[in-house]
């Protein structure tokens, strides 16, 4: 592609989509949301890694801005960064003085950590900091395990309906676009069939994504992604 983007990404289970981090690319959004992925399952300490991380990989891009100079692109992101507010974001580098790779400062760091945290209880744990008493932790240690004090030795069995209803959750969490594997979003996925619809062939498709022409196959056929409608 000529000239780059700047783009956002935000959780999908966010109804209002709200930008949590700004970047930009040359490579395309999808490709370049495959590569925060990537690092996130790698281990990536940085924020965003981070929040991707314990979003399972959930998350999606907005194209805020298409740039056709490239020499621009880091003014662009500057900008966006300032009017999004980079106290709402999880960017940790940011060139306000058009030098890249600033560290931030110690009482920025803190209020990164805060919001993290602050995300992380109302989100994911609610129970984030607080001290749990040891009747407490022997309690859910025995839960995990499948076990309760009350019936010690035991093996709990899981019923039907529970068993089906993590297999649905399963599927809900490692299909499509929420995969964290996944290289495409369902957007790609239908412009990829309207493309092939048109006569394009597979070969030439492929190029424009981080997939093998064999993948736009499988895609275009509906052997995989036929979840995605139309």
């Amino acid at each position: 592609m000529s000239g780059g983007v700047v783009y956002g990404l935000y959780a999908l289970d966010d109804p209002t989509k709200r930008v949590r981090y700004v970047g930009i690319t040359t490579q395309g959004g999808s490709r370049r949301l495959a590569q925060h992925k990537g690092d996130a399952m790698r281990g990536s300490q940085y924020p965003v890694h981070r929040w991707i991380s314990r979003s399972e990989c959930h998350v999606s891009f907005t194209v805020l801005e298409v740039v056709a100079d490239t020499a621009r692109l880091g003014a662009r992101e500057v900008w966006w960064v300032r009017k999004i507010g980079y106290a709402n974001l999880l960017n940790v580098h940011t060139p306000f003085d058009g030098t890249p790779n600033l560290a931030p400062s110690p009482e920025t760091r803190g209020k990164i950590s805060e919001s993290l945290r602050k995300f992380y209880r109302e989100n994911v744990n609610p129970n984030l900091g607080r001290k749990m008493s040891c009747e407490q932790r022997a309690k859910l240690s025995a839960l995990a395990m499948g076990r309760t004090p009350w019936n010690k030795g035991k093996v709990v069995p899981v019923s039907d309906v529970e068993r089906i209803r993590l297999q649905e959750r399963a599927v809900k969490l490692w299909t499509g676009e929420k995969a964290h594997y996944a290289k495409l979003t369902e957007s790609d996925v239908r412009e990829i069939r309207i493309r092939a619809a048109n006569g394009e062939r597979n070969i030439d498709i492929a190029e424009d994504y981080p997939v093998n022409n064999r993948s736009i196959g499988h895609i275009v056929r509906r052997v995989a992604w036929n979840h995605v409608r139309p």
